[in-house]
């Protein structure tokens, strides 16, 4: 999906991300379909990463202690769970008969950021990519930014000294 436009959204107190994300793409035509074809080309891409591992020196796992005994969380284990033939037929997550399932909206329910704050965590794990990227590259510097939504965001630059 190209977008060529910067979409805003009034903000009303109350109201979920997720319905905004809703009149976003009814008010600009993002279609259902277009917001699924991303969606299933993200879960590609993450698939394909986490079996190439070019996060594996980002990632550090954990141990989490089940009634079944201990079990590493070392990767992003929603990719794997994603059955994408399953895609088209979801029902709207928040509006009926809106275009947000739960194939394509955002997941923050995986393991590893159930152990931390995962919204908070953005940042840092936006910066540890961005900081393997330049050592991977063999550059010294770059930026990292974050929309935090809501109309606010960050920005960093970086040098490797």
């Amino acid at each position: 999906m190209s977008v060529d436009r910067v979409v805003f959204v009034s903000c009303q107190p109350g109201k979920l991300m997720g319905v905004f994300a809703e009149d976003a793409a009814r008010d600009r035509g993002f279609a259902r379909e277009a917001q699924n074809a991303h969606a299933l080309e993200s879960f590609s891409r993450a698939r394909s990463a986490i079996a190439n591992g070019p996060f594996a020196s980002e990632v550090t796992a954990v141990q989490i202690k089940t009634r079944h005994g201990a079990t590493a969380v070392d990767r992003d284990e929603e990719p794997g769970r994603a059955q994408p033939e399953r895609t088209p037929g979801l029902r709207p997550a928040l509006v009926k008969d809106g275009a947000d399932t739960a194939a394509n909206s955002s997941s923050i329910s995986d393991g590893a950021a159930a152990l931390g704050h995962p919204v908070g965590a953005s940042g840092a794990r936006i910066l540890v990519t961005r900081l393997a990227a330049l050592e991977a590259r063999q550059r010294r510097g770059g930026a990292a930014s974050l929309g935090l939504g809501g109309g606010e965001a960050t920005a960093v630059a970086i040098e490797l000294m």
